[in-house]
């Protein structure tokens, strides 16, 4: 009788254990940097080259890949088993992906070239196709092996930084176009948190959102170095530190059941909460928006 009523406890426990090693609903703490010293980096023979731009905000991009990747189970949303039963940490590493792609864009068309008739550094190029496949892909190649190259190409072109073989250039005119992609996928996470979606996909929307604004966040602080002479030529110090702590309060939620409470119910209402931080976020990172336009 009583290695009966143990089955039951077990059998309970051994289903948490899988809960939290599988990561549903699991945390995402990719580090700024890759471990390196950030903004002090390392040339051909050794010698420290410091105040590199571009070091740490190529650094954070690679990082969410990298942590997706080693994570258990590795890239999940191909995964037709663990990806489907633990959807909270799918549905994370997708919003990594979603401010990687941005992000890499913005890279490659703007802040790594001098002008319109320079030649796209060929790594980001590829690093950008890598990351806009198809990410539910199996094989031929899988989505997997996709990100692992694009993580590669993103690594290369560190390298190139730090070698002084390839530009970042943080002029006021590229903080203006990688400011206005985000102000743009910020509303459109406020948007996708805010819209009516059924019980099952509420949490989708939510750790979709919260994976996101935790690339975002890292990314925000990588600007305030990589792009710290026009932020504070600007007086933008302030209001980029402000964005990002809304950002990172966005990211620091992390409820064990993501909730939809109403206006009247007693039930809190994750999905708004995380909002009303993007919105925050949103608005400060558009009135700089707003600063860096030229005045007629």
């Amino acid at each position: 009788m009583k290695n009966l009523r143990r089955g039951p406890i077990i059998a309970v426990a051994a289903l948490m254990v899988v809960f939290l090693i599988g990561g549903c609903g699991s945390p995402s703490e990719p580090s700024p940097g890759s471990g390196e010293k950030a903004g002090a980096a390392a040339g051909p023979a050794g010698a420290v080259r410091p105040g590199v731009p571009g070091i740490t905000f190529t650094e954070v991009l690679f990082d969410l890949m990298q942590y997706d990747l080693d994570s258990f189970g590795g890239w999940r949303p191909n995964d037709f088993l663990w990806g489907k039963i633990f959807d909270n940490r799918t549905n994370e590493e997708l919003g990594h992906l979603a401010v990687v792609r941005e992000s890499v864009e913005i890279l490659k068309e703007d802040i790594s070239r001098r002008g319109a008739l320079d030649d796209f550094n060929p790594g980001l190029a590829k690093a950008e196709a890598a990351f806009d496949s198809d990410p539910y892909k199996l094989w031929s190649p899988s989505a997997g092996s996709r990100m692992k190259e694009g993580v590669a190409d993103l690594k290369s072109y560190r390298d190139q930084l730090i070698a002084g073989e390839a530009g970042f250039f943080p002029r006021p005119d590229n903080l203006a176009h990688l400011l206005e992609h985000y102000v743009t996928l910020l509303g459109d996470l406020h948007k996708r948190l805010l819209a009516p979606v059924g019980f099952f996909k509420t949490d989708n929307e939510f750790y979709y959102s919260r994976g996101a604004v935790t690339g975002l966040a890292r990314l925000y602080a990588a600007m305030e170095r990589d792009f710290a002479p026009e932020l504070q030529a600007r007086g933008l110090g302030k209001l980029i530190e402000e964005s990002r702590a809304s950002l990172e309060l966005a990211a620091k939620m992390h409820p064990w059941i993501v909730l939809d409470g109403g206006d009247d119910s007693f039930r809190a209402n994750h999905r708004l909460n995380m909002a009303a931080h993007l919105a925050e976020a949103r608005t400060k990172s558009f009135l700089m928006l707003e600063s860096l336009k030229p005045q007629p």
